[in-house]
């Protein structure tokens, strides 16, 4: 019915919201009433769905690590538990009705540990809250292959990315799962890239047989010291959150912010140093890559279709349109009525989902406003690199001065290869000259923009002044 399907498109996530864009639409006392209206509405019948996500995504976005997801995540549980318990609802209603989005990453035993210590650490909050029924304490965990860990360049590697962070996240215990298409960051997922994110699940489903076992990561040593050291550590986080005045008060003094991005610029520095490697990008970039064809559509073209439509069904709708607009008003500024029973009937009788915002958009007082977390990839910065030197008109051509030991030269030229190449430069390779003399006269020929003398330690001195002279002479400023 229309009603399940309004319902059922997305659980909230307010808080999420609030931590990732810096503020609400809505004031607190808005956001709140509209989390108990929807519990209520959906339990008067008997509706089987969650209403309420607990979203890591944004801070596995921001770049926060393990131990932080985990703690930000109970912690806005806790917060929501309060809240909707003070406005009269059961901790076993609200319980129910939680759903946890949690992304997973690149670590695979870090990620199956983190899944069973989130339903760990939400059992013992659940039953510290005194939710009564076994069902309600369950955490309901839907898992998502990490957006933090896609690339532009070499996008087919993200299909061996996809495939890991799945299997991390079958064999830790998701209910669901979306895996994403390879190409989602790099270019409008196509058929192709939609097609393979789908059959991994079947994969791993009917081929690996993962989903006839209970708990496959049960019994392993590893694994379970390594949810018990995460839950452990988890909790003490959470402990200080809750130390704040809770997640809102920790989130408003910049607690939780500050903590992450102490985490994020960490993480950046290593992977500026490549002493994380991001293949394809800060490590063995493609050099022959062709990009892919970006299927997105005009979006001036789109969005004068949606401004057409909507044209055509305000006209159109029926009368009783401004009738429930005017009873969803009503109800929100009263104190008695189900705010989502309203906005259900005004939704069927025609009002837009952007006018019941507008009318929910009442300015209250409590609208708060705290620092965002900021969203990056972990490539990005390689990539921001790389499409600058793409879009010159021509691009600096690098020289690999191969010389001396074969050993020696070909290892530093691997190198030198790979690191020019994470900015898309283009590269000559050369098996080896005898002399120096001859190393830079072909360097001055090919017309390259940078020489790199690749040999052992010892040729360097002698090397050097040798290729320096012959670039002097012939008056090149190749660098």
């Amino acid at each position: 019915t229309t009603e399940i399907y309004t319902l059922s498109l997305h659980d909230a996530l307010p808080i999420s919201h609030l931590i990732g864009t810096g503020e609400l639409p809505y004031s607190l006392q808005t956001t709140f009433r509209l989390l108990h209206d929807a519990i209520r509405y959906v339990d008067h019948r008997s509706l089987g769905t969650t209403v309420i996500s607990v979203c890591g995504e944004c801070y596995h976005e921001a770049g926060a690590n393990t131990v932080q997801e985990l703690a930000c995540m109970m912690a806005s549980g806790v917060e929501y538990l309060n809240r909707l318990t003070d406005l009269g609802l059961s901790a076993d209603a609200v319980a129910r009705r939680v759903r946890f989005n949690i992304p997973v990453g690149m670590n695979f035993f870090m990620e199956i540990a983190k899944l069973r210590a989130a339903r760990m650490l939400w059992s013992r909050i659940t039953t510290d809250f005194g939710v009564q029924e076994e069902d309600a304490r369950k955490m309901r965990a839907h898992v998502r292959t990490s957006w933090w860990h896609q690339t532009k360049y070499d996008p087919h590697v993200n299909m061996l990315r996809s495939t890991i962070e799945a299997m991390a996240g079958v064999i830790g215990g998701a209910d669901s799962m979306y895996t994403a298409p390879f190409d989602e960051v790099a270019a409008a997922p196509g058929v192709f890239s939609k097609r393979i994110a789908r059959n991994l699940q079947i994969v791993l489903r009917e081929e690996a047989q993962l989903g006839r076992v209970a708990d496959p990561a049960a019994g392993s040593y590893y694994i379970e010291t390594l949810t018990n050291e995460l839950a452990e550590h988890a909790w003490k986080l959470f402990g200080e959150i809750e130390k704040q005045g809770g997640y809102l008060a920790a989130a408003t003094s910049g607690f939780i912010q500050e903590s992450i991005e102490k985490t994020a610029e960490e993480k950046r520095g290593n992977i500026s140093r490549r002493r994380d490697v991001i293949v394809g990008s800060n490590q063995y970039p493609n050099l022959g890559e062709k990009k892919l064809a970006n299927g997105i559509r005009d979006t001036e073209q789109v969005q004068a279709q949606l401004r057409e439509s909507l044209r055509h069904h305000r006209e159109t709708r029926p009368a009783a349109a401004e009738e429930q607009a005017q009873a969803l008003r009503q109800t929100l500024g009263g104190e008695s009525g189900n705010l989502i029973a309203a906005m259900a009937s005004a939704l069927e009788a025609g009002v837009t989902v952007a006018e019941i915002n507008d009318l929910l958009h009442n300015g209250g007082e409590d609208v708060p406003i705290v620092a965002s977390l900021r969203p990056f990839r972990a490539a990005e910065d390689f990539e921001q690199l790389r499409d600058a030197v793409a879009v010159l008109q021509r691009k600096p051509t690098v020289f690999l001065a191969t010389y001396g030991p074969g050993s020696w030269r070909r290892a530093r030229a691997t190198f030198a290869s790979g690191f020019f190449g994470t900015a898309g430069l283009d590269i000559i390779d050369n098996a080896g000259f005898e002399t120096p003399e001859d190393a830079a006269t072909a360097a001055i020929n090919a017309g390259a923009d940078i020489l790199v003398a690749c040999s052992d330690d010892e040729s360097y001195p002698d090397m050097i002044p040798r290729v320096m002279s012959v670039l002097e002479t012939a008056g090149s400023d190749m660098s």
